[in-house]
């Protein structure tokens, strides 16, 4: 089911207490904690969807997209580093604050 055409993102706490969201809400509660634990983390957008790229310099290098980055697809059931989309189809990075 595609996004409304108007969009709410949900805040990490309304997220817990629904026990779920969309890929905006889920990128933003995953970043939220990478970040609380001191890693890097942002939120990137397609035109369609929404995933997370996190600072992992000690990944292996075939993970990394952008440098020591990884790029995380929560809402999808892939492996890890792996994203349903290409690098092209990015439209823009969000830090988390």
């Amino acid at each position: 089911m595609p996004d409304p055409s108007t969009q709410y993102v949900e805040s990490p706490a309304e997220v817990l207490l629904a026990k779920g969201s969309d890929c905006e809400g889920i990128a933003l509660i995953t970043s939220a904690m990478l970040e609380s634990i001191g890693i890097d983390a942002d939120i990137g957008v397609t035109h369609s969807h929404a995933f997370v790229r996190a600072q992992l310099p000690d990944s292996p290098f075939w993970l990394r997209r952008d440098s020591d980055y990884v790029w995380l697809d929560p809402t999808n059931a892939l492996e890890f580093g792996e994203v349903s989309f290409n690098k092209n189809e990015v439209v823009q990075f969000f830090e988390v604050a």
